[in-house]
């Protein structure tokens, strides 16, 4: 089997400030990074065969851009569960991927997020729900993610999009 994990740690510094560090792997090999820092952020190809690709890196590149909208909107919707959102830095981390079988078939899709090195919320593993942990405030995000159908997007990535890339990876990548 063969796995695509992006491991994304997200922090507001200060109120209303947001960063976002993202690491991709196929497998135990680092492919990618995203630090939305930096001035013009763009994924760095860090594997040869990724450098290769410079439309795919642009794309990768618009889609690191989304997760960084999408991925606000997650954040403050933590945040605004948490009566202490404006007080200090706060931090969310995020794995999310796909396992393909010998067959290039889905194994299994995740994403999970832990809030301040605790966990707090995962899709279930026929991705089409959310698990939280039994606190109000994670209960608070289970509920706004399920009345917005946040689930059915992330087994469209996962099961499509999610497992294309790996695919191509393990190809570019022989």
């Amino acid at each position: 089997s063969h796995s695509l994990r992006y491991f994304v740690i997200a922090y507001n510094p200060g109120y209303r400030k947001l960063r976002f560090t993202v690491v991709g792997y196929v497998d135990n090999t680092q492919i990618l990074s995203f630090d939305s820092d930096e001035e013009s952020p763009r994924v760095k190809p860090r594997v040869s065969f990724m450098a290769q690709d410079p439309e795919h890196l642009e794309e990768l590149t618009r889609f690191g851009r989304r997760v960084l909208l999408v991925g606000r909107v997650e954040l403050w919707t933590v945040f605004s569960s948490h009566s202490q959102r404006e007080n200090g830095s706060h931090t969310i981390q995020w794995l999310c991927g796909c396992d393909i079988g010998p067959d290039h078939r889905l194994l299994r899709g995740y994403k999970q997020m832990a809030y301040e090195g605790q966990d707090y919320i995962a899709l279930t593993e026929d991705l089409r729900s959310w698990i939280a942990e039994d606190n109000e405030e994670a209960q608070n995000t289970r509920r706004k993610w399920e009345a917005s159908g946040f689930a059915r997007s992330w087994k469209s990535f996962l099961e499509g999009t999610c497992v294309a890339w790996l695919l191509k990876y393990l190809d570019k990548g022989k």
